[in-house]
């Protein structure tokens, strides 16, 4: 199944969290969790929806005020302590949450600090066997580059760049290029890329 691609028009018009939980929502499956939790993130359509999701962030005065924003709302099930930069990543979180969760969503990498290979792998750590993984980034070379590519031609030239992201332990199940407007109310506008993957093999 493709992800379908919004229209300039469609996401400046409305708010971007929406068309982003229309998106990707055949692709959510059982427990969530959101990496780099805020209040405008993408749980805020979850909670309106009353949709259970999992919240997460490192910021320790941003958790707590999450945690009393959301007190007593059941869709918000609990608001986590993860670094998905920390180098011991497995042996700080292995008790609490290895392989419990059945997709995880990192949609807002410039809240997230540097988006590479190792916040994917730890992120992957977290999945259960099968487990569904949905990014959302600027666009590698395209962007680093400095190039203006027509919609058609971003799948092509940054396809490299997304293989090595995921590695072979991911399998990619849809991606979808764009450029994302500057009214998107969105960290960063340009050519973007939304991804769906599923974790391939078990830890």
């Amino acid at each position: 199944m493709a992800l379908l691609p919004p229209s300039q028009s469609a996401l400046v018009g409305m708010q971007f969290n929406e068309w982003l939980f229309q998106t990707i929502e055949p692709y959510l499956n059982g427990r969530v969790l959101e990496v780099g939790s805020d209040f405008n993130t993408l749980s805020s359509v979850f909670v309106q929806r009353g949709r259970r999701v999992h919240l997460s962030t490192s910021n320790k005065a941003l958790r707590e005020q999450l945690k009393v924003h959301y007190q007593g709302v059941e869709a918000v099930r609990k608001v986590h302590s993860i670094n998905f930069h920390r180098s011991d990543f497995e042996h700080a979180y292995s008790l609490e949450t290895a392989s419990i969760f059945d997709t995880i969503l990192i949609l807002n990498p410039m809240e997230n600090g540097t988006f590479d290979d190792k916040v994917v792998q730890n992120a992957r750590y977290l999945l259960k066997e099968k487990g569904r993984l949905i990014l959302l980034t600027p666009i590698f070379t395209a962007v680093y580059n400095g190039l203006e590519l027509k919609q058609d031609e971003l799948k092509h030239y940054d396809r490299p760049a997304v293989k090595q992201l995921l590695t072979d332990e991911m399998g990619i199940l849809a991606t979808r290029y764009f450029h994302l407007p500057e009214k998107a109310g969105y960290d960063r506008s340009g050519p973007s890329v939304l991804i769906a993957a599923r974790k391939t093999h078990p830890d």
